[in-house]
């Protein structure tokens, strides 16, 4: 027989097998977004793989999952141009803004005509946050004399999910 608190602890406490699959997906969030940091054009997508399994960090078995999962954002219709042209792309690189505030949006496209895309990739929920995070983003390129700035959040699971922020 349960007293009242013992019913609530029984109703509060998360089960295990809940917090180890909220664990498990957190981990592959920042096992995609590592790669996809290594990733300038779908061309070295197999090479990014191996050199991981060759350090050690990825484990063969789960090559052929993780690549489908890359396939999905570097082959989607409103991504894939980013992942196939001549642009300069940097990825995870800092922003040394002039108040002193660091930023390092995900991936940068500057394309031969001088204007730039930023992606930032989200393996959670939409938040507004992400929004004001990529309007940031946005606004330092252009402190930086970049005039033509788009930005798109990409959202990472079962599918790939582009929200456009700013266009050209």
């Amino acid at each position: 027989n349960c007293n009242l608190s013992d019913q609530w602890k029984q109703n509060l406490i998360v089960p295990q097998s809940f917090n180890r699959a909220v664990e498990k997906a957190k981990k592959e969030g920042i096992l995609i977004h590592e790669l996809l940091a290594k990733i300038s054009n779908k061309e070295r997508v197999d090479e990014i793989l191996e050199d991981e399994i060759d350090k050690g960090n990825l484990e063969v078995k789960r090559k052929e999952k993780l690549k489908k999962q890359l396939h999905k954002i570097l082959l989607h219709p409103e991504l894939s141009s980013y992942f196939e042209s001549d642009d300069q792309v940097f990825c995870e690189k800092e922003l040394l803004m002039p108040n002193g505030l660091t930023l390092r949006p995900d991936r940068i496209n500057i394309s031969a005509n001088g204007s730039v895309t930023v992606l930032d990739y989200k393996t959670g929920d939409y938040s507004e946050a992400h929004e004001i995070q990529l309007e940031t983003y946005t606004e330092a390129l252009k402190q930086l004399g970049f005039d033509r700035v788009a930005s798109k959040l990409v959202y990472i699971g079962e599918t790939i999910e582009v929200k456009t922020m700013s266009e050209f």
